[in-house]
């Protein structure tokens, strides 16, 4: 956005915020046994516009199943304009059809960030009810490049946790906050029926994970999922991105406390093995054009007969007159951009359904160059009929 004051022109000052949200006691509007799949819809509108008030959806998280607690992982970025009053529409709604909706709460995007540790919690409200709370973290997006850890992890000698004699293990990754609480930071999906599982690599910004300090603790929580929501507790672990990256933690044990309570003998639920850890930086595209990465494009022209003879002048590759084609036009600005990334300034160009003499045989893959020069000797390319 680009705002005059005083006959200058200047951009709004913004920060980019990542919005984590949780919601807590929603009400169960399944007749079954089963709990509701809920997930939120985020929305904004410009607070100073009461009566013309209209919303625009910015994001939502996914559904989880069978939970009236849910811990969205699916993160909403926003830009946050200081001088603006922002407001945050949060719509909780259940998955599936002819499902009602949970309960809404607004807040302004300033409330978020002027609250302690960023954390704002309301009432979620539906008919004049209240219907649970929503919680709402935002966190300053860094700038530039950014630092990710990326795991492959499995486990070994889970606990049996199913009727059958099985798990199905999945992992929840948490953040411990400064005041102590817990922030979900990643949820792995379910592997069925494994005692043994390794999941799928995945990797989480650095300071999701732990403000981007290294030396500080996180928690892995290890579930067995149950379909009606009632996920049973296999153990839990804490290390740290130092003592995973210098392989001082490969293995850890999964301990389950309110088992080590009951049973003298008791050593573990399991083992979490760290298999590979890496850290590495998400660089910008200023790095990569910085450390000398050039641009390139290669231009396909469709000379086939849908687009038409080139002497008609609807045609999109119609030559003469002052105006340009709707092909010189597409090649231009993609070209005036590209060109200033590239030290050669020079990109192929192809055609591609066109007849080039002397011979009466359909090219599918040309250089234009070719057909110019051909051109010049045998009255042209021709388009296919």
């Amino acid at each position: 956005m680009v705002e005059i004051e005083d006959g200058n022109v200047g951009e709004k000052p913004c920060v980019r915020v990542m919005l984590t949200i949780s919601a807590r006691d929603l009400r169960d509007v399944n007749p079954s046994d089963t709990l509701s799949d809920p997930y939120c819809v985020v929305s904004i509108t410009d607070a100073s516009m009461v009566r013309t008030r209209q919303w625009e959806e910015i994001g939502r998280t996914e559904a989880i199943s069978n939970t009236l607690n849910p811990d969205w992982a699916t993160k909403i970025c926003i830009n946050y304009y200081f001088e603006e009053q922002q407001r945050l529409l949060f719509e909780v709604f259940v998955k599936g059809e002819d499902k009602p909706r949970l309960g809404e709460a607004t807040m302004l995007l300033h409330e978020i960030v002027g609250s302690k540790y960023n954390r704002l919690t309301k009432h979620l409200r539906e008919d004049g009810k209240h219907h649970g709370e929503i919680t709402v973290v935002a966190e300053e997006l860094s700038e530039g490049r950014q630092e990710s850890v990326y795991f492959v992890v499995s486990a070994t000698n889970l606990d049996k946790k199913d009727f059958l004699g099985k798990s199905d293990p999945f992992l929840k990754i948490y953040r411990i906050n400064y005041d102590e609480t817990l922030q979900l930071a990643y949820r792995t999906r379910y592997h069925e029926q494994n005692l043994n599982p390794k999941w799928k690599p995945f990797e989480i910004h650095i300071d999701q994970l732990c403000y981007g300090d290294r030396d500080r603790e996180f928690l892995i929580e290890c579930y067995d999922w149950d379909q009606i929501g009632d996920h049973d507790l296999i153990g839990t672990c804490r290390t740290t991105v130092n003592r995973l990256f210098s392989k001082q933690d490969t293995v850890l044990s999964l301990i389950n406390e309110e088992k080590a309570k009951k049973h003298k003998k008791y050593i573990d639920s399991g083992q979490l093995h760290f298999d590979k850890i890496f850290v590495w930086m998400d660089f910008t595209f200023l790095d990569y054009i910085t450390g000398g990465t050039e641009l390139d494009f290669t231009v396909a022209i469709d000379f086939t007969k849908s687009n038409l003879p080139i002497e008609d002048q609807s045609s999109l590759h119609h030559l003469g007159g002052e105006n340009a084609n709707q092909y010189e036009m597409a090649i231009m600005a993609i070209g005036d951009i590209c060109q200033h990334y590239n030290r050669s300034k020079i990109f192929k160009a192809y055609g591609f359904g066109a007849k080039i003499p002397p011979d009466t045989k359909v090219h599918y893959n040309f250089p234009l160059w070719l057909g110019r020069q051909t051109s010049a000797l045998k009255g042209g390319v021709r388009s296919l009929s």
